[in-house]
């Protein structure tokens, strides 16, 4: 059973869908991916299954964000196509493999502060706090905090610091997933040269 329903989403935030039968009708027809390959000429097709890759390009390609939403029956025991690339590509979401595998250079903390600490500092733990940052403020505009984007070079401080305060993190995938989906997401797209 496939489901691409936006239903829990903010009216303004759904994905529009197409509303041209013949795309949707050929979309049904092809049985959804079981397995993620990488490799595959037909990635971004597999990824949006069931919308087709056409009506995507078309209606909301650099436009507005899609929400592919899969149910598989719960006596399935296929793996979805999340849960195979978090399996064979992102370490079972081990955080710190992830950390220790990534493409990036740094891994990014996102660190919380108030709006009165100081904004850009360096000291020798391999950690630099990012001018980049996000504010945020309650509802009753009482208090406003200020998020810093730290980099941090050491895979294990990055673990360390971000399992000590739950800190948000990102970093690119490791590089055997990064090189496929990047290659053939911009084949598929139209965006290589």
């Amino acid at each position: 059973d496939t489901n691409n329903s936006n239903d829990d989403l903010p009216k303004k935030k759904r994905a529009k869908t197409s509303s041209n039968n013949h795309s949707k009708k050929q979309a049904t027809n092809r049985p959804p991916p079981k397995i993620f390959r990488p490799d595959s000429n037909r990635l971004l097709d597999d990824m949006l299954h069931p919308l087709p890759k056409s009506d995507f390009l078309r209606d909301h390609f650099r436009k507005d964000a899609v929400c592919i939403q899969r149910r598989r029956p719960p006596s399935s025991q296929q793996p979805d196509l999340v849960s195979c690339i978090c399996n064979n590509y992102l370490f079972d979401l081990d955080v710190h493999q992830i950390f220790a595998e990534t493409s990036s250079e740094n891994v990014f903390l996102w660190l919380s502060s108030s709006s009165s600490d100081n904004d850009n500092t360096e000291d020798d733990t391999n950690a630099t706090t990012s001018s980049t940052k996000a504010t945020t403020t309650t509802a009753n505009n009482a208090k406003t905090k200020t998020l810093n984007s730290v980099e941090i070079s050491d895979p294990d401080t990055a673990y360390a610091l971000h399992r000590a305060g739950s800190h948000p993190a990102y970093c690119r995938a490791p590089p055997i997933l990064e090189h496929h989906l990047v290659g053939s997401l911009l084949r598929a797209t139209g965006l290589s040269g």
